[in-house]
Order: structure tokens, then C-alpha cells, then sequence
């Protein structure tokens, strides 16, 4: 059986007006990360995959003092499918 990633460190913030960006560190291992944010009633939707190299991605034209909550995890793929790591949050608002 394969061991599951360890859950990232996730941090966000808002460099300027309207705009987001979130960064993890990288997971030994990994072959890649989900980008999930939170809806208001709580619920992950996931946002985007992408690959082992990738430990940033930005989000731009979003409203100034909305509150974000993005969440990211680390998957590798064994011979039955992928595994995710535990789920690590970080929450921001706009400026």
C-alpha cells in the first residue's frame, strides 16, 4: 500500500488590490496538487490541479474585503489511482 503525502504548510495573501496569491511548500514525493477553495456553506469545490513543480498560483479581479478560504493538498498516483494527502486551509481577505 502507499503512503499517503504529508499535508502542506499553505499560506495567502493579498499583495494588492484585488488579487490573491497562494504558495505551499513543496511535499517530497508529490506528484502534484489540488487547489480547493470553501464555499460559504462550508463545501470544498476543487479549483484546479496542477503539477509537482507548481508551488504558487495567483487569483486576480476579485472583490476588495471579501474573505477567501483556499485549501491545497499533495497526490501521488499509485497502481489503484491517486491518494491526497490531508487538506491544509488558509483563509485571506482583499484588499
Amino acid at each position: 500500500t502507499a503512503t499517503l503525502p504529508a499535508t502542506v504548510t499553505s499560506k495567502a495573501t493579498s499583495p494588492s488590490k484585488g488579487k490573491v496569491s497562494l504558495s505551499w511548500n513543496a511535499v517530497n514525493g508529490s506528484e502534484g496538487y489540488q487547489i480547493w477553495y470553501i464555499k460559504g456553506d462550508g463545501s470544498y469545490k476543487l479549483y484546479k490541479v496542477v503539477g509537482a513543480g507548481t508551488k504558487s498560483i495567483s487569483f486576480s479581479n476579485l472583490p476588495s474585503g471579501t474573505k477567501y478560504t483556499f485549501a491545497v493538498r499533495a497526490g501521488i498516483k499509485t497502481s489503484s489511482g491517486n491518494i491526497y494527502g490531508a487538506y491544509k486551509a488558509a483563509t485571506v481577505t482583499v484588499k
